[in-house]
């Protein structure tokens, strides 16, 4: 085991068999990791309430035969099976979704700070699940408060500006803006580490320069291509494919290149070695470099009044319901791009080592050669 994990048997009331949890608290507030591993000594996978019958037969059958025995006999068993994938993400939210309802509302405001437009909690802290053999490994994660104010990874992540390692630090308005841009209104876990993982894990920012002369960095956000399944429509998959073609999908199952999609542009304090992000103007905003574009771009005065309309008041959610990317698909066609390809990923791994990680490299995907044609 790693240095200075828990282990947490499980055997429910019934006597199990169950998973035990193997608790990683290396990157987490001492608070959230106390909080967390009462309610794991507590969790029953025979609890109706937060677990079917037949989630709680395959925790069950994962302990005594292991979870990847348990996966090789599902119909979906191999390894590049989008549904296995969502299998997977499923298995995470249940297990998520049961935890965050433990928690209960007393804890949840000494935990976590709340965004002041919305009330919400801010995701500060997150947890993670990974099946290991016929243990669940438990991942903790925590911001810190920045040197100047704001949160900021644990995790010692910079980025170059002029040749400079800066720290990256976000307001808590920051934060609350972010969330609201990726996930919108949906259920707490299944969006909550999507959100913090920007805030954990990010390790790629673009300098750019706003309308009115502020400095900015702009960031970008996965749109989870291995996880595309026709049958299936998935926003951060439809901007790729809506936007970019899905000539994006074929590149990245043939080369590994990820899409990722503009989440927008954060205005910057910076002091020091530190950069405070202080909030986030989403494409199209006031301020934004797509926002001139109206002025510069020639096209029907109707057209026109329709684009700039879109840009007042869309949503995430509405975009979750209606899938028009027009907007976006106008900025990336006239100069702008909205979904952009890397080599490598943007976020830093969940666990291990960060020292040796690659920077990634974005790419043209009509530059990379065709795989060469089988006989």
């Amino acid at each position: 085991m790693l240095k200075d994990t828990l282990l947490i048997k499980n055997n429910g009331p019934s006597g199990g068999p169950f998973p035990s949890f193997i608790v990683d608290p290396s990157n987490a507030d001492p608070h959230w990791v106390d909080c967390i591993v009462k309610i794991l000594q507590q969790i029953d996978f025979e609890d109706r309430r937060y677990f079917d019958e037949s989630t709680s037969t395959f925790f069950r059958l994962g302990a005594i035969n292991s979870f990847e025995w348990v996966i090789a006999n599902l119909d979906f068993s191999h390894g590049d099976d989008p549904k296995l994938s969502l299998f997977k993400i499923h298995l995470r939210t249940v297990l998520g979704n049961a935890i965050f309802a433990m928690i209960g509302s007393s804890r949840w405001s000494k935990l976590f700070p709340k965004g002041k437009q919305s009330g919400n909690p801010l995701p500060i802290h997150d947890i993670d699940f990974l099946l290991r053999e016929r243990s669940i490994n438990v991942v903790l994660s925590s911001l810190k408060r920045g040197k100047y104010g704001g949160y900021c990874s644990r995790r010692d992540l910079n980025i170059q500006i002029d040749g400079k390692p800066k720290y990256i630090a976000f307001s808590e308005h920051a934060i609350e803006r972010t969330y609201q841009r990726i996930i919108g209104s949906m259920g707490i876990y299944a969006s909550w580490g999507d959100a913090f993982a920007f805030f954990d894990r990010c390790r790629y920012f673009e300098p750019v320069l706003l309308r009115d002369g502020e400095n900015s960095l702009s960031f970008f956000q996965d749109c989870f291509l291995e996880q595309h399944d026709p049958s299936i429509l998935m926003y951060p998959n439809e901007y790729a494919l809506r936007i970019s073609g899905f000539e994006s999908l074929c590149y990245h199952i043939e080369f590994g290149i990820r899409s990722y999609y503009r989440v927008g542009y954060a205005p910057i304090v910076s002091k020091g070695d530190w950069i405070l992000l202080k909030t986030l103007l989403p494409p199209g905003y006031a301020g934004t470099p797509e926002l001139d574009l109206f002025q510069n771009v020639k096209m029907a005065p109707n057209k026109r009044r329709r684009l700039l309309k879109m840009t007042d008041h869309w949503t995430v959610d509405q975009l979750n319901k209606s899938f028009d990317f027009s907007l976006f698909k106008f900025f990336h066609q006239n100069g702008i791009p909205q979904v952009v390809q890397f080599t490598g990923d943007l976020f830093a791994p969940l666990v291990g080592s960060i020292s040796t990680l690659e920077q990634p490299k974005r790419v043209e995907i009509c530059s990379v050669p065709a795989a060469p044609v089988q006989p």
